[in-house]
């Protein structure tokens, strides 16, 4: 009798725990599944003052004199990726500044209006494999080819991954950039204030990235980035490391390019294409980065001006360095 009272006790317990917590519904259930996505929020301020001492410099041509300028805007970015259904995945993202204050409109280009707000990321993902996925919509350019500086683009996107290489192919069409300083949107962007010529460029850039480990001590990176009417730039990167450590490392890197100039030129050096190269000796310690290195640019002054150029040359920049990074 004593063990079919417990039993009975046992029973009537685990009735009233199922009846006090009822099973998930299919909104819990959705809800659990959209949290299970991936996401990323980021709330920031860009403030930037100055003071104009020559009459000589105007400010976007409009402001001299003895002068302070500046500007202050507050911005939200977020984004966000779905978990896997059937393969597919879709990504969101938006960003939105306010202007705090500007002095002598000094920003008035970058942003045209005081508040606004942008779709940036709006792309469905198909997985064939947990290697492999084409990606279709508008998305960030930057993260995807390294050749982009940090804007977004429309166009398709097919990515392979494993643990010896990776490749990027894509083609955008359009481009619109939303830094912490400038904004542009899809919708003012023609080719013409895109790219600052008064030619037909084509308005598709395609672009392949190919990523691959040779052997323990030598990486390369080989890449091709192709608009017509306009440039066709083919490059490889390549790493050395000649001793690592648990503790520090010490190698080279050596970037090189060339710039086959597509678009219908004026001059004899407008119209000729420049090959160019940088090499970079380095040695890391723990959290400590010492980078040196040579550049040297080819023809063609028009498409190789060296402040294009050093972006991709020097380390910090090229790699997209963190927080705490000083570039000297």
């Amino acid at each position: 009798y004593s063990t079919a009272f417990l039993c009975g006790i046992l029973s009537l317990s685990s009735f009233a725990e199922e009846y006090s917590s009822p099973s998930p519904t299919d909104t819990d259930r959705f809800v659990s599944w959209l949290q299970s996505g991936e996401s990323r929020l980021q709330l920031g301020n860009f403030t930037s003052v100055g003071r104009v001492k020559d009459d000589d410099r105007l400010i976007f041509g409009r402001v001299d004199g003895d002068k302070t300028v500046g500007y202050s805007n507050t911005y939200i970015e977020g984004n966000y990726l779905t978990p896997h259904f059937s393969g597919f995945q879709v990504g969101i993202g938006a960003h939105a500044h306010v202007k705090n204050w500007d002095l002598q409109d000094t920003y008035g280009e970058k942003y045209p209006d005081s508040q606004d707000a942008y779709f940036t990321d709006a792309f469905i993902r198909y997985n064939f494999t947990e290697e492999l996925f084409l990606q279709g919509g508008r998305f960030n350019v930057r993260n995807i080819a390294q050749r982009f500086d940090p804007q977004y683009g429309q166009g398709l996107y097919l990515h392979y991954n494993n643990e010896k290489f990776s490749v990027d192919l894509g083609a955008v069409d359009k481009l619109a950039y939303y830094f912490n300083d400038y904004v542009v949107d899809y919708t003012d962007n023609d080719d013409k204030e895109l790219w600052g010529y008064e030619d037909d460029v084509d308005s598709i850039i395609y672009f392949a990235e190919l990523n691959f480990q040779l052997c323990d001590k030598v990486k390369v990176n080989p890449y091709a980035y192709y608009q017509d009417q306009y440039v066709g730039w083919y490059g490889l990167d390549t790493q050395i490391i000649f001793h690592k450590t648990q503790t520090y490392e010490y190698g080279t890197k050596i970037f090189t390019y060339y710039m086959d100039t597509l678009e219908d030129s004026t001059t004899d050096d407008e119209g000729r294409g420049s090959f160019n190269y940088s090499i970079n000796p380095f040695y890391h310690r723990k959290k400590w980065k010492f980078d040196v290195g040579y550049s040297e640019f080819g023809d063609n002054s028009k498409n190789n001006r060296p402040a294009w150029g050093y972006r991709y040359f020097t380390n910090p920049l090229y790699h997209d360095g963190g927080v705490g990074d000083i570039e000297i």
